[in-house]
């Protein structure tokens, strides 16, 4: 059986849930960053959207990286940055889920947990070369 099968099915999979992600969280920050400058809440947002931006650009990058990355797994060196990276993001969507239990929606929050589980499976994955 060919190596890191499993890994580069997976891989992808995981690459276009994290681009959903990044796309709902960019159409609902910016839809409701709109709804509070139509509703002239006395509040200006226009600081805090480049962050918004920046995490909607972040998201996206992590989801090309890993849906593209899964493929150069032959190498060493990217096979590690590889691993590492998975593990990382993977906890970060579990702690990200945690922080913002009760908040953004029961459907939101499991996507979340989802793809946090599934990325630590990805970094499992390609440290046993699957």
């Amino acid at each position: 059986m060919n190596e890191f099968v499993f890994t580069k099915l997976l891989g992808v999979i995981v690459g276009t849930l994290t681009i959903f992600v990044a796309i709902g969280f960019g159409i609902l920050s910016f839809i409701g960053i709109g709804l509070s400058n139509a509703l002239n809440s006395g509040t200006d947002y226009s600081s805090s959207s480049h962050y918004i931006l920046l995490i909607f650009i972040s998201l996206l990058l992590c989801g090309f990286i890993t849906s593209i990355g899964a493929f150069k797994l032959k190498k060493t060196g990217w096979r590690i940055f590889y691993m590492y990276f998975c593990f990382i993001l993977g906890l970060g969507f579990i702690a990200t889920f945690l922080i913002s239990f009760g908040s953004i929606g029961s459907k939101n929050e499991i996507l979340l947990l989802s793809v946090g589980m599934v990325y630590l499976l990805l970094g499992y994955l390609v440290k046993k070369k699957k």
